[in-house]
């Protein structure tokens, strides 16, 4: 069978290729291609554009510094498989290489490939957490971590805002007074986002508020009383004088 129709892009460097992704609409990225071009020939998948990482040299190398290993995510499994560095350091990695697929699909498989579906029946996923890495993901606008990375961490929910007798957090009740909750498929990212934005940036600006959630979809298209209910928490809570969630001072009867 024959893919979809798409358009094709082969950026050279990282930030080209998420510029790419971040803009483009229904984008997929193509590392080793033996998932995705499967799923593209029995038409599985559909987008309208394929972003090719294959020429981005600087995520195509292995690296030790500092006692820890660097692996980059183009890095093929096969490179890895034969890797001295990786033998030496990391051996079960190896060990587990081998029961991934075939040699002539590990010839082009790449680890970034294997570890995005993150599925915990496949070695690649395991070994990382046994190993304990620290996978780095990035975007147009930051970095993230994934969250198994968040073990024996403290992990804040929207659930934690509120006080243990139900007392809500400022924000929380800025959102409720400013008619910020819409229908409420948003609202805990909103509100999470918000938290941390407003413990760093006490005093923020319209302009800001604004900039601080672009990256969270509100599908009512309510922003206008997000952002009043943004700035009136923020005013709140420098009265209050804190912006922790869990704190004693919670929001105005």
């Amino acid at each position: 069978m024959k893919p979809p129709p798409f358009r094709y892009h082969d950026p050279a460097r990282l930030e080209e290729a998420l510029e790419l992704v971040g803009t483009l609409e229904n984008a997929k990225l193509l590392a080793g291609g033996q998932s995705l071009m499967p799923m593209l020939n029995l038409r599985l998948a559909f987008p309208d554009h394929l972003v090719d990482l294959n020429r981005i040299d600087t995520l195509a190398h292995v690296s030790e510094s500092g006692g820890r290993i660097t692996i980059g995510a183009m890095v093929r499994q096969r490179e890895i498989e034969r890797s001295a560095l990786i033998g030496r350091a990391c051996p079960i990695m190896q060990e587990a290489l081998t029961q991934v697929g075939y040699r002539q699909t590990r010839n082009r498989g790449t680890i970034g490939g294997s570890l995005c579906h993150l599925d915990p029946a496949e070695e690649l996923p395991i070994v990382a957490a046994a190993l304990d890495a620290t996978i780095h993901a990035n975007s147009s606008r930051n970095g993230s971590m994934l969250a198994v990375q968040a073990e024996y961490a403290a992990v804040t929910t929207v659930e934690g805002l509120s006080g243990a007798d139900g007392t809500l957090h400022p924000l929380q009740a800025a959102f409720r007074d400013n008619h910020g909750l819409q229908c409420g498929f948003c609202t805990p990212g909103m509100l999470m986002t918000l938290v941390e934005f407003l413990s760093e940036n006490p005093v923020p600006t319209e302009t800001e508020v604004r900039v601080a959630i672009s990256g969270n979809l509100c599908r009512c298209t309510g922003y206008q009383g997000i952002v009043a209910a943004a700035l009136d928490a923020a005013a709140r809570l420098r009265r209050a004088g804190t912006t922790e969630p869990g704190s004693e001072s919670r929001a105005e009867a």
